[in-house]
C-alpha cells in the first residue's frame, strides 16, 4: 500500500516556517507527560445511508488546546501507512505514518494546512441565501451532552424534492477542521456530510444530527443520517517518539527533525 507516499509527494512538503495557504503553524502543546499528545474527550457519531454503509465515527479532542485527532476509528479501516492525523486550531493537519518504501521504513510526520476564514461579525449563522434557507425548528433536544442544541429544516431552491434537517450546537473549538478533513487526503475519507465543507455554518457550529432524503425521477430513494451519540471523557495518548518531521528549509533542501524536538511540552493547561 502506498497511500502515504502518494500523499507525501502530493503535499510537496509544505514549508513549516512559511506555509503559503495557511496561517503560521504553532506546534507547541500543553501535555504534562512524555507518552505523546493527549486527548481527553471523544466525539462519537453514528452514520448510515441508502448504500448500506453504516458505522461509527470517532474523533478525539484535547479540551485544552482543541487539537483534534482522526484515526482508523474515524475513517473506518486500518491503514498500514497512516497511523493518525492531528488537526490544530491554526489550520494545520499533521499526518503520522510510516514510509511505504525505503530501507529504513521511518515513522514520519508530514504537514498540510487549510486557510481558516476570519469570522464576519455582521453575518447571522447559519447563513440563508437565495439557494439555501435554514428554518428554525422547535426541538426537544436541549442540553444533550451539555450542549445547547438548535435544529433547522434546510430548504434548497434547486432541490425541491429533497428533505433535510440539521441540528447543531455552539462549541469552543473550530469545527472547520472536521468539515475540511476530506480535502486533506483523498484516500482516507469520513462520510461527506461530516467531512466536507459547510460554508453556511459558523466555525464553532458542531453538527449533532443530520438527516436527508431525496427521491429521484425514477422513484429511487437516496437518504443519509448522521447523529452524535456520545461526547464524553476519555484518555488517549498519540505517540510522537521516533517520528521524523520533514520540511524543506530556507535553502530548498530537505531537512529532518525529530518531532519531539518540535512539539514542545509546555506544562498543564488551566
Amino acid at each position: 500500500m502506498d497511500s502515504f507516499k502518494q500523499w507525501f509527494l502530493a503535499s510537496l512538503l509544505p514549508l513549516l516556517s512559511s506555509l503559503a495557504i495557511a496561517q503560521d503553524v504553532d506546534l507547541s502543546t500543553f501535555n504534562t507527560e512524555n507518552e505523546g499528545l493527549y486527548f481527553d474527550q471523544v466525539l462519537i457519531y453514528n452514520y448510515a445511508d441508502h448504500t448500506g454503509k453504516s458505522g461509527e465515527i470517532w474523533i478525539y479532542l484535547n479540551s485544552c488546546n482543541h487539537r483534534l485527532l482522526f484515526d482508523h476509528s474515524s475513517w473506518g479501516r486500518e491503514d498500514e501507512m497512516i497511523h493518525y492525523i492531528i488537526a490544530q486550531q491554526d489550520g494545520a493537519y499533521i499526518t503520522f505514518g510510516t514510509e511505504a518504501e525505503g530501507p529504513r521504513a521511518d515513522k514520519v510526520a508530514l504537514i498540510d494546512s487549510i486557510y481558516l476564514d476570519p469570522i464576519d461579525a455582521s453575518l447571522v449563522f447559519p447563513i440563508s441565501d437565495e439557494y439555501v434557507k435554514f428554518k428554525k425548528l422547535y426541538s426537544s433536544e436541549q442540553n444533550s451532552y451539555g450542549l445547547d442544541i438548535v435544529s433547522y429544516a434546510i430548504e434548497k431552491t434547486k432541490d425541491t424534492k429533497g428533505a433535510e434537517t440539521i441540528s447543531m450546537a455552539k462549541v469552543d473549538f473550530d469545527t472547520q477542521l472536521i468539515y475540511n478533513f476530506n480535502g486533506i487526503n483523498v484516500d482516507l475519507q469520513i462520510p461527506h456530510v461530516l467531512g466536507n465543507q459547510h460554508p453556511y455554518l459558523h466555525p464553532n457550529h458542531l453538527i449533532t444530527k443530520y438527516e436527508s432524503s431525496y427521491k429521484s425521477a425514477d422513484g429511487k430513494l437516496y437518504w443519509s443520517k448522521l447523529e452524535l451519540v456520545a461526547f464524553e471523557n476519555t484518555n488517549y495518548w498519540a505517540p510522537i517518539a521516533d517520528y521524523i518531521f520533514r520540511i524543506i528549509n530556507n535553502d530548498a533542501k530537505l531537512a529532518e527533525i525529530l518531532l519531539e524536538e518540535v512539539l514542545i511540552n509546555t506544562g498543564p493547561c488551566e
